[in-house]
């Protein structure tokens, strides 16, 4: 997967799952796939255990990707999405006020 495709997949919604990023269309954590397939689950067990697609897990992965690349926690806000460095919190200085 590339050029960002799991963002129609992948999902953060406030309302869904405390707003964990999960699989569009369910209440499947990011988090849930990628600890099932780094405890030596098969993508077809993945699958057929969480009623998700191969197109769906490969999304995760590339998300996690993503995240780890450009260091950033993604996280929804009411207003949409919100890409903050991976040390920011709530507490800090405003990432619009950052140079």
């Amino acid at each position: 997967m590339n050029d960002k495709g799991w963002r129609g997949r992948i999902v953060i919604d406030p309302e869904i799952h405390g707003g964990d990023a999960c699989i569009r269309g369910t209440r499947v954590p990011v988090y849930v796939v990628l600890g099932a397939l780094s405890a030596d689950h098969s993508i077809d067990e993945v699958c057929t255990n969480y009623g998700v697609s191969r197109e769906d897990v490969l999304a995760c992965l590339a998300f996690a990707a993503d995240v780890i690349e450009d260091g950033i926690f993604i996280g929804a806000t009411t207003g949409g999405w919100r890409a903050s460095p991976w040390w920011w919190s709530p507490a800090s200085e405003s990432l619009a006020t950052m140079s």
